[in-house]
């Protein structure tokens, strides 16, 4: 299921992937500036000493009260993702041999004609449009300028936003701020504000094929073609 934690956690990802488009070990979009992503709201006396080493700073946070049920479809199964087999079976007289590799979502039977699946299914039970709040804490104003710029040009252009169970949010944009707090010169925040529309799911494996066709002995007599299960 899809919760609040992961749609944090994919937030921080695009986040990411907008400062440094090359992955974390390449250059940041913004020339000279290194930033750390995350989760949560930034402790304070971290905060300071980062702002003081010219580091910035990215916190995603979802906004208290913020959050509404926007359930609106039937409460159905859904197939999510099919197991592609990676087992096989050779018949010789009455012994079967499996090779290959079992992983997990393998399913194996003795079935005669045919091979044993499995699928997952998904099922909605609630989705919720809740508000995130991305903020940059820089240094300086010209780099808070740069960054915001860059996170708010690479997002802009995201309809949903992939998580973890294999769903995905509706991302849209609220509103940005900007804050220079006079109290704290080194301080200058950049402050945006989206919405994501998620569902809360949960998930079951069920078996896709568990019967084949086959014919069996009774008496020395062979029957069939009939159906185990």
């Amino acid at each position: 299921m899809a919760d609040q934690s992961d749609v944090e956690t994919a937030l921080v990802g695009v986040v990411g992937g907008a400062l440094y488009p090359t992955g974390l070990g390449g250059p940041c979009a913004v020339p000279d500036a290194i930033c750390r992503i995350y989760r949560g709201w930034p402790v304070s006396a971290a905060l300071d000493a980062d702002l003081a080493a010219g580091l910035v700073n990215v916190s995603v946070i979802a906004l208290s009260g913020q959050s509404v049920n926007t359930t609106r479809w039937p409460d159905i199964w859904s197939i999510q993702q099919v197991t592609t087999p990676s087992l096989l079976v050779d018949v010789t007289g009455d012994a079967a041999t499996f090779s290959g590799n079992a992983g997990p979502g393998q399913l194996a039977a003795l079935v005669a004609g045919t091979r044993a699946t499995v699928y997952r299914t998904l099922r909605q039970t609630r989705r919720q449009l809740q508000a995130f709040r991305v903020t940059a804490w820089c240094p300086d104003p010209l780099t808070r300028d740069a960054i915001g710029s860059a996170i708010d040009s690479a997002m802009s252009g995201i309809d949903f936003i992939g998580l973890a169970d294999g769903t995905s949010g509706r991302l849209r944009y609220l509103a940005s701020n900007v804050s220079d707090r006079w109290e704290d010169a080194a301080l200058y925040r950049r402050e945006l504000t989206y919405s994501v529309d998620y569902p809360t799911s949960i998930a079951e494996t069920l078996t896709r094929m568990a019967v084949g066709e086959t014919q069996y002995v009774v008496n020395g007599t062979a029957s069939g073609p009939d159906l185990l299960s």
